[in-house]
């Protein structure tokens, strides 16, 4: 049982671990082997990697490079495709993360401003994510596409 004084002097126990073994301890604890979806309302890195500067900077690459990341284009809404463009070139500059498996997800009936609206940023670098209609068979399905 720790001491109460223990408690309080700031020291993180986790990070008196050796780095093999921290690194083990993030893996189990991050790497789920699900996709991420990751939506227009809702993103959330796991607790853990909020934890502390240190922390963070240990954990960030485990979580996503070990990860899938499905983003949600509703109608081809490219909201979350800019978004997570952003946060990738954030990761790569910063960290030295270039390995973000992304899946973007769409459905049909498509909502053609939306996308226009899309090859329009991605024609001017505001998304990296494009995606590809031809050759979908059924149009009524949720379509799933590899970037």
């Amino acid at each position: 049982m720790p001491k109460p004084e223990d408690e309080q002097d700031g020291r993180c126990p986790l990070l008196e671990l050796s780095a093999e073994l921290r690194n083990r301890i993030y893996e189990m604890a991050l790497v789920s082997g699900e996709e991420v979806v990751v939506t227009r309302q809702s993103f959330a890195e796991p607790a853990l990697i909020k934890s502390c500067h240190q922390i963070r900077d240990e954990t960030l690459q485990v979580y996503y490079e070990q990860h899938n990341f499905a983003l949600d284009a509703p109608s081809f809404d490219s909201t979350v495709a800019v978004r997570w463009t952003a946060k990738a070139q954030k990761m790569a500059m910063r960290k030295g993360i270039w390995n973000l498996r992304t899946l973007i997800t769409y459905n049909w009936p498509a909502n053609w401003r939306n996308v226009m609206l899309w090859l329009r940023r991605y024609h001017c670098g505001e998304t990296l994510y494009a995606f590809n209609i031809i050759g979908v068979h059924n149009p009524n399905q949720e379509q799933k596409i590899w970037t």
